[in-house]
């Protein structure tokens, strides 16, 4: 019993896994775009300080 516990979260509906893959993405290009602002941001202060 235990291994057909196993087998079921890897039988999803495809239609499912490709919505949190969109998700994923999604939430990794904020995080990237938000990196580079807080970069952008960062080095603009430097500069005031020079």
């Amino acid at each position: 019993m235990k291994e057909a516990r196993h087998l079921i979260p890897n039988e999803r509906k495809p239609e499912i896994a490709k919505k949190e893959l969109a998700q994923q993405k999604i939430k990794e290009a904020k995080r990237i775009k938000e990196l580079k602002e807080s970069l952008k941001t960062a080095s603009e202060e430097d500069k005031k300080h020079i």
